[in-house]
């Protein structure tokens, strides 16, 4: 995996002809702005969300420039998993909601699965870890840095964009989303995994901070041993890998690593499970909400 922070991540230099001398992952992150452009609007209405000093009208103005993220904003206000009562217009789900779900709420409608079937899987697997991490977050005793629902539901962010750039040959390469062994069939086909172009892209976004290292380190929580890390930050780590773990299907036992991620946390294991069935029900419950 490229290491985060270095140049070549960092400080691209604009976008190069895709050609023969470049591996399959250079040209990935040559096309990112052509793949997995920047969500410029979400960023501008995440950084008012967290300005203490933004007004209603400023956030409101914000989300008003994009008509159809508006339509799913409000269709997904109006669900019970967000709202208790039907949200009607933008001005009444911008302050029904709060600072905290509205900014679930766009980053949810923004990512809206939408298009073949595997992207429909890789969302509703996205918005089950989500909903998953967020119900672990309650229980935890050590609480992430970062909204859990929001890391949960980016976490794969590389997935979307490989998708994107390599269409057919990586969706039948012989995974379904969130596979455990997704990583290890991505680096035997194609030189290295979703994770190493989703820290890429995270960074690029900086939509919030500890996204990188949510992208990169999903699948391998322990390797966040050796940097130095807010104890917040790794909490944010550890409750996806986790969500990962509780939220497969049929899972009823935890085995040694999630045994430890649980103790990081400080939550029980058999909380852990409960959490994952209460996430999992919540995701179904929302994904037939919006039909």
């Amino acid at each position: 995996m490229p290491p985060l922070g270095s140049p070549s991540i960092q400080s691209p230099r604009g976008r190069r002809a895709a050609s023969s001398s470049l591996s399959v992952f250079d040209q990935a992150v040559d096309q990112l702005e052509v793949h997995a452009p920047a969500p410029v609007i979400v960023q501008r209405l995440l950084a008012l969300l967290l300005d203490g000093h933004a007004s209603w009208i400023e956030i409101e103005s914000a989300l008003a420039v994009d008509g159809g993220l508006v339509a799913r904003v409000l269709r997904l206000a109006s669900t019970p998993a967000f709202a208790a009562r039907q949200v009607s217009n933008l001005r009444f789900a911008v302050q029904a909601l709060g600072t905290d779900q509205l900014r679930r709420v766009v980053v949810t409608a923004q990512f809206a699965g939408r298009g073949s079937p595997f992207t429909r899987a890789l969302w509703a697997y996205s918005l089950r870890i989500a909903c998953v991490a967020d119900a672990l977050a309650r229980h935890a005793g050590s609480s992430p840095a970062a909204d859990p629902f929001l890391c949960g539901l980016l976490h794969d962010v590389g997935t979307m964009a490989l998708e994107k750039f390599l269409g057919a040959s990586y969706t039948s390469a012989g995974f379904a989303p969130g596979d455990p062994g997704q990583c290890a069939i991505e680096r035997e086909t194609f030189g290295f995994d979703h994770s190493d172009l989703g820290a890429i892209i995270a960074a690029r976004w900086r939509l919030f901070p500890e996204l990188e290292l949510v992208a990169a380190l999903h699948h391998d929580p322990e390797a966040a041993e050796g940097l130095t890390l807010l104890r917040t930050t790794r909490a944010a780590i550890d409750i996806v890998a986790l969500a990962r773990a509780v939220s497969a299907p049929a899972v009823d036992e935890l085995d040694a690593d999630d045994g430890t991620l649980c103790d990081r946390l400080d939550i029980d294991p058999g909380e852990a499970l409960a959490c994952g069935r209460e996430g999992a029900r919540q995701a179904h419950e929302l994904l037939a909400s919006l039909g």
